[in-house]
């Protein structure tokens, strides 16, 4: 990707100059040696760089890096993550300049194997124990697997993306990314032929990140950096793992699945229907959301006991700006509909809509629903009295705007 920098007084235009990463401290020794270090710590230091919505397929807005540098029995994983709906993601980082560029793809499945052989040989429970000291050895600062994903969006969701974590640990479902300064043409092939050929042995997608620097306004000694990814959406890879696993779904949840999960809270008879009057609600207003013939979709995220129910509007990228949660905490997905073309002032619009309800203005303000400042969560006390608003809101916004 080529950055320019467009002077509007002149009407000229300006290509930026690409910033190579630093060199190792031993690439006098060997030339072809680079440091992916400094690649590694960008993109752990900054995770608004790991475009999450598009690699979740739009599932979360929210990506935590855990660990760095964690070591396996089949060597040492430069980036363990997840995302705020218990995704596992394993990072490998590399220079396109460095030579062992070739063997990114078996040092990464290596890396996948190792995790999922040390689940067999300790069993899950032991794993779980073993993971955890790890992530808060290798973490930034030592925290704790839990105080890290509380921080990014807080307490009352943590045990949620817990659980989902560990069943994604124990069915081996990973998403496997190489992080890079440039992506090839031959490592698109080789991620093409991957996700092709996934089956019940290797079911685990792959993606590429290409981070790149450029030369900033030197008045300021600032860089500017381009970030994109291949493939560009996780929507085609799920259904070509659906439809090569068949019943057995590598990303598993639908409505059948959110309801038993739904029917499992203790809700009382009148929060109970209205919660439910609310869920038909959402599934008449993608039914009204028609572009060229096609309607909207309600998706199921992939979080555990927590998961969610997306409704997805075709204006905007097929892109959610609520989450229902079968506990019934309604999640505000502000940052997640503003990654798409017209997300930003519909976005905004909607965040002052419903920021009109006091009630659900002030949970904003003290926080007193959880979650993030990008996902703030709603109490069930706090929206459910004003479904029917929020529903006005979302047609207005989403559909008759």
């Amino acid at each position: 990707m080529e950055i320019f920098s467009y002077d509007i007084d002149n009407k000229t235009l300006e290509s930026k100059n690409f910033l190579q990463y630093e060199k190792n401290a031993d690439e006098e020794k060997d030339p072809k040696k680079k440091n992916e270090k400094e690649l590694q710590e960008f993109i752990f230091d900054f995770p608004a760089l790991f475009p999450v919505s598009e690699i979740s397929g739009n599932e979360t807005s929210i990506w935590i890096p855990l660990a760095q540098e964690m070591e396996l029995d089949t060597g040492r994983l430069d980036i363990f993550a997840t995302d705020g709906v218990g995704n596992i993601y394993i990072i490998e980082c590399k220079l396109n300049s460095n030579h062992e560029m070739k063997t990114i793809r078996s040092q990464i499945t290596n890396y996948a194997a190792g995790i999922s052989d040390k689940i067999k040989n300790l069993g899950l429970d032991d794993f779980w124990i073993w993971l955890r000291e790890e992530i808060k050895k290798n973490s930034k600062n030592q925290q704790t697997l839990e105080k890290i994903i509380e921080a990014k969006i807080g307490k009352d969701d943590v045990e949620s993306v817990l659980q989902s974590m560990k069943k994604n640990l124990e069915e081996n479902r990973n998403v496997l990314v190489f992080a890079i300064d440039k992506i090839t043409s031959n490592l698109r092939v080789g991620i093409d032929w991957w996700n092709d050929s996934v089956d019940t042995s290797t079911n685990y997608p792959s993606f590429a990140l290409e981070v790149r620097k450029y030369e900033g306004d030197k008045s300021d000694n600032s860089l500017d950096v381009s970030v994109q990814t291949y493939p560009f959406n996780l929507e085609k890879i799920k259904m070509k793992v659906e439809s090569k696993l068949g019943k057995r779904k590598i990303y598993e949840n639908d409505i059948k699945t959110w309801t038993r999960n739904f029917d499992q809270n203790e809700f009382d008879y009148e929060q109970k229907n209205k919660i439910i009057e609310f869920k038909e609600g959402l599934i008449k207003l993608i039914g009204d959301d028609k572009v060229d013939g096609d309607k909207g979709v309600l998706n199921f995220g992939t979080g555990g006991e927590g998961g969610r129910m997306m409704p997805r509007f075709r204006r905007y990228n097929d892109r959610s700006p609520i989450g229902l949660k079968t506990n019934g905490k309604l999640i505000m997905q502000f940052d997640l509909i503003q990654g798409c073309e017209r997300g930003p002032d519909a976005g905004n619009k909607f965040e002052d809509e419903v920021s009109k309800i006091d009630e659900i203005n002030a949970s904003f303000k003290n926080k007193s629903g959880g979650g993030s400042i990008k996902e703030p969560s709603l109490n069930l006390e706090t929206w459910l009295p004003h479904r029917v608003k929020i529903l006005s809101i979302l047609e207005d916004v989403f559909i008759k705007n």
